[in-house]
């Protein structure tokens, strides 16, 4: 991109300068203000050119961006599937417990009823 660019203004340069040197009073032809502008018109061309290259270079860029967004996005999406994964599986067992110790204290105060019954 940026050889490019060189090379078309050391086009201009001698262009420029070979009329300076020729004669400084030298009064410039029709024909050296074409090459001039027709050398500064391939600048423009190359400008636009090198302009459209780095849009294209910031879409491709922003693609990528974007993709790794998505990435992210993904990995969030499977961390928060397996914590609720987790928080399930926890609230079962809490559950488990739950009615385990409740039935530890049913047994519990049956055979405690029992045992009174049975002693009186």
């Amino acid at each position: 991109m940026n050889a490019s660019r060189n090379h078309t203004l050391t086009l201009i340069g001698p262009a420029v300068t070979d009329h300076d040197n020729a004669l400084m009073s030298e009064v410039a032809t029709k024909q050296d203000l074409y090459n001039v502008g027709v050398l500064i018109d391939s600048n423009f061309k190359s400008l636009a050119g090198d302009i459209h290259n780095l849009r294209t270079d910031m879409d491709a860029q922003f693609v990528r961006v974007d993709s790794q967004f998505v990435r992210v996005d993904s990995q969030f999406v499977a961390v928060r599937s397996e914590m609720r994964d987790m928080f399930v599986a926890f609230r079962d067992e809490i559950n488990k417990t739950t009615m385990r110790t409740g039935f530890a204290t049913f047994l519990a105060v049956v055979a405690l009823f029992g045992i009174d019954r049975w002693w009186n």
